[in-house]
């Protein structure tokens, strides 16, 4: 009884409804307007020109509402600003109505991968498949002339920037300037124990006396007579390795006192000096600075000790024994060499070392980073060790942002150019990718041309647009 009075009423309502006078009409449409921004956002899209592309869609909404394609096209061009968020809810939308939609449904996954690869690398979770050290002459990585390879008494630390090496020599009294394809180029310095570069021209110079120099190397000053040498401060310590930190400052390690000396460069005061608050001795060998942090080789405690050098304070430490060098790979990543060869790599996120590899880098002395990656030295500059990171790229699959087509002159082969947006690939030069091209439904044959290079216009453009926080 009660559930038919409650239909009686239910129908009652809808008889109410229908009798009342109320006027729904749909949106008016202009076909022919929206189609002419559809074309226009198009040709944005396949020139590369994503931000007009995303302003001719909301033109072509405007015109007509039912453009559910609009979702889809917006989707990719967000994607490819790096505007991850946006991207998703735009597909979510399309799918909405075009629910069947494969090829859509793969692409909304792909997005969901790289968003998610993208996170992973920026906050230094993404896997490392393993660490590669490949044995080479010194000679030959740096394809010297015949027979100027340095010869070092005493080698002390080495440093790079921009593919140009700078290695000091102690014992020898001399510094080398290195670079490929370039005969060595040495300096007469009593007893150099490190070279901090400051660009391509700069360096700032230690000696194992606590003398601190800043060197001009411009191609005006190449020779050793013509060499500008000032004198930046002179420090009553026995030095082993020194940092530059910010911009203004340098951070000298002291194996006499044990405690690190920060100094102005401009100025050539002392800044302030540190030392571990823990008992115990402190015999800083080696350091390296990247991101925020300094990694201290300390011999004393056998550890690795990470310091913030702006709060004066430990962040954390490892134990390892027989240290003799320590360089950041990354700026979460870490790599140790020991005195028996031995390499670890640690990773300050996840507080953790580890042995990557059971071979030992023969008679290694010094750790110096090479672009993306690290350099082993040994003593008597025989042999480098190249070593790198290889991720773990099985899954990453990248779509191709086409912007040139051209027609061979056979008119038999399209010859497609294209930005491939891959968030990190460390190996990308030395392994071809596989490449599927597809029309519709069929698969295409095609082959890799190899030729690349890298743009960074995009990111200057979406941070003119205001969108670089998205970005």
């Amino acid at each position: 009884m009660r559930i038919a009075i409650i239909l009686l009423i239910l129908l009652f309502n809808i008889l109410s409804c229908a009798d009342a006078s109320v006027t729904y009409t749909l949106p008016e449409v202009n076909k022919i307007e929206a189609e002419k921004h559809m074309v226009a956002a198009r040709r944005y899209f396949l020139s590369g020109d994503y931000l007009n592309c995303i302003e001719e869609l909301s033109a072509a909404q405007r015109e007509n509402i039912y453009l559910v394609g609009v979702y889809l096209l917006r989707s990719l061009c967000e994607r490819r600003l790096g505007m991850w968020d946006k991207s998703l809810t735009s597909i979510h939308y399309y799918l909405e109505v075009e629910s069947a939609d494969v090829r859509a449904r793969l692409i909304e996954d792909q997005i969901e991968k790289e968003k998610s690869f993208l996170k992973n690398v920026l906050s230094g979770k993404i896997e490392v498949d393993s660490i590669q050290a490949y044995k080479q002459p010194f000679s030959l990585f740096y394809n010297l002339p015949l027979g100027s390879k340095p010869k070092t008494k005493a080698l002390g630390k080495a440093s790079s920037f921009e593919g140009r090496l700078w290695i000091s020599d102690t014992e020898g009294n001399k510094v080398f300037m290195i670079e490929r394809n370039k005969k060595p180029v040495p300096f007469d310095i009593d007893n150099p124990v490190s070279v901090v570069p400051l660009d391509f021209d700069e360096a700032i110079i230690v000696t194992k006396e606590g003398q601190i120099y800043k060197v001009n190397v411009s191609e005006n000053n190449k020779n050793l007579e013509h060499m500008h040498v000032k004198k930046v401060a002179s420090l009553p310590i026995i030095a082993s390795d020194a940092v530059v930190i910010g911009e203004k400052f340098i951070l000298v390690g002291d194996v006499k006192e044990g405690k690190l000396t920060c100094v102005d460069l401009e100025d050539g005061n002392i800044s302030y000096t540190w030392t571990p608050t823990d008992e115990g001795r402190f015999e800083p060998l080696a350091l390296s600075y990247g991101g925020y942090l300094v990694a201290i080789a300390d011999r004393g405690s056998n550890s690795v000790i990470f310091m913030d050098p702006w709060a004066k304070e430990v962040v954390f430490k490892e134990q390892v024994e027989l240290l003799r060098d320590v360089e950041w790979i990354s700026p979460i990543d870490y790599v140790v060499l020991s005195e028996d060869g031995s390499l670890y790599i640690g990773n300050i996120l996840k507080d953790s070392l580890k042995k990557p590899i059971e071979e030992k880098l023969e008679n290694c002395w010094c750790l110096a980073r090479y672009e993306d990656k690290i350099i082993a030295l040994d003593t008597a500059l025989k042999n480098t060790f190249l070593i790198e990171q290889v991720l773990k790229l099985e899954n990453l699959i990248a779509f191709a942002n086409l912007y040139m087509l051209e027609k061979g002159p056979d008119l038999g082969f399209l010859r497609l150019k294209a930005n491939l947006n891959i968030p990190a690939i460390s190996n990308y030069e030395q392994k071809t990718p596989s490449l599927i091209v597809g029309f519709g439904e069929n698969f295409l044959p095609s082959k890799w041309e190899r030729k690349t290079y890298m743009n960074q216009k995009p990111v200057l453009e979406i941070a003119l647009a205001d969108n670089y926080e998205n970005f």
